[in-house]
């Protein structure tokens, strides 16, 4: 604390929690400094372990008294991790290692039932084996809703599942489908060209009602929203090898092994999918 105390260039009291002002300074010195983010890394890890100790001293806490509760137990969610940025460092290691691998440990020292989402392109990573290793386990991946065969006819039940996600959404926000699209296929196309990806399509459903400003969404407005994704993705294909890689891709039907495996997977060019009986 005292480090920290340092960093933000002025005395906080921790005790009294009164922190908002000192953390907006806080997080506005990381972003604006590449140095101040590498010495705030540097300052706790030599008490990483006290830390750890500290944060289990507080789940066990946590779970004597939800128990009293009569609560069966506690179960963390880490959410987000997966859109840690994918870049390389020193020593032939990638921000991903450094977390899941490298980290590994400190990750599954809490004591407690954790959940960590983590990229996809960790679990298709060659030191991928790594992680049984250090968190006991294979990740679970959780594959794309098939919305489309082979044959680029729609998948009635991937549809049918996309659809009535959004319909539950729309329930919520108490809008109705006929308000919300000006036809069943505008919805249908939306779903469609998501690619089954569950966030690609509420990113697309945003973006056409930005781009509206008013329901219901046509297919003129849809076919907008599609087009800044398109865009979006072509900019990320910056290397003209890529095309290869995805040319093979989708030959096969697989990873062919290529050095970009991991960066297409993370960049969303590539999608997995279960495609078989389960």
């Amino acid at each position: 604390m005292d480090d920290l105390k340092r960093f933000l260039g002025s005395e906080v009291d921790f005790e009294k929690l009164e922190l908002d002002a000192k953390i907006a300074k806080f997080t506005a010195t990381i972003k604006s400094s590449p140095d101040a983010r590498l010495q705030i890394r540097k300052a706790p890890e030599p008490n990483v372990s006290n830390l750890i100790q500290a944060a289990n001293d507080l789940l066990d806490e946590a779970v004597t008294r939800l128990k009293a509760r009569g609560c069966r137990d506690l179960v963390l969610i880490v959410d987000n991790l997966d859109r840690i940025v994918l870049r390389d460092l020193e020593g032939g290691l990638n921000t991903h290692d450094r977390l899941f691998l490298n980290r590994g440990a400190q990750l599954n020292a809490l004591r407690c039932h954790i959940v960590y989402t983590l990229p996809i392109s960790v679990d298709f990573s060659p030191k991928a084996t790594a992680l049984v290793n250090v968190f006991g386990r294979r990740p679970d991946v959780l594959p794309m809703v098939k919305v489309s065969e082979p044959d680029s006819m729609d998948n009635p039940t991937g549809m049918n599942v996309t659809q009535e996600m959004v319909r539950k959404r729309l329930a919520e926000a108490t809008v109705a489908e006929s308000a919300a699209f000006d036809s069943p296929e505008t919805l249908n196309y939306l779903c469609r060209m998501s690619g089954g990806h569950v966030r690609n399509l509420l990113i697309l459903i945003r973006s056409a009602c930005t781009a509206a400003g008013t329901l219901p969404l046509t297919r003129r407005i849809t076919e907008q929203a599609v087009r800044g994704m398109n865009n979006d993705f072509e900019r990320a294909l910056n290397r003209p090898e890529f095309f290869e890689t995805l040319r093979q891709i989708d030959q096969s039907h697989d990873l062919p092994g290529s050095d970009h495996d991991q960066l297409l997977l993370y960049n969303l060019s590539v999608l997995e999918y279960l495609n078989g009986d389960a």
